[in-house]
């Protein structure tokens, strides 16, 4: 089996775990990257040399099954600069018609979406619904907002982990 759905899986798993232990009144928080908590496949996988084109399966998508008690956040940014581990990440320019650059033209340092409240029909719905390009990393991928999270979060900066000594 492939690495990464191994890990998602495991993820999922860990998080049901925890719930029960704490019980009907528990609550948990996950914090984990777009692509581990998002509710649906992704469209366009942006790191076909690891992963198949739409094969992955998401730890969000393993916990579909808590239905409205699992909010998921997405995030977004406008700029930005990182670290994977020892290599620099260079984020792309910022595509205006993607997810994060329309989330960018609201001219909010930092605000919350929430999906849940978007229209049912017309045309914030159809655009809600279709395929959207979104930075995942240092690439961009491909997914529908209103199936892949119940809202979106958007930073204007974000900067690598420094660690603390």
């Amino acid at each position: 089996r492939d690495p990464v759905m191994v890990r998602d899986a495991g993820m999922a798993d860990n998080v049901r775990w925890v719930l029960e232990r704490e019980g009907p009144q528990g609550r948990v928080f996950v914090f984990a990257h777009n692509m581990h908590v998002m509710k649906s496949p992704v469209l366009k996988e942006p790191f076909t040399e690891f992963l198949p084109e739409g094969g992955r399966i998401s730890m969000g998508q393993y916990l579909r099954s808590f239905g409205d008690a699992a909010v998921v956040l997405g995030f977004s940014f406008q700029r930005g600069e990182g670290a994977w581990g020892e290599e620099a990440l260079k984020f792309p320019p910022l595509d205006a018609t993607s997810v994060d650059g329309l989330l960018a033209q609201v001219g909010l340092p930092l605000f919350a979406l929430d999906l849940r409240t978007a229209p049912k029909v017309g045309p914030v719905a159809d655009w809600l619904s279709k395929g959207k390009r979104i930075r995942m990393n240092d690439r961009y991928g491909e997914l529908a907002p209103i199936d892949a999270f119940d809202a979106l979060v958007f930073v204007e900066r974000v900067s690598g982990v420094h660690p603390i000594h």
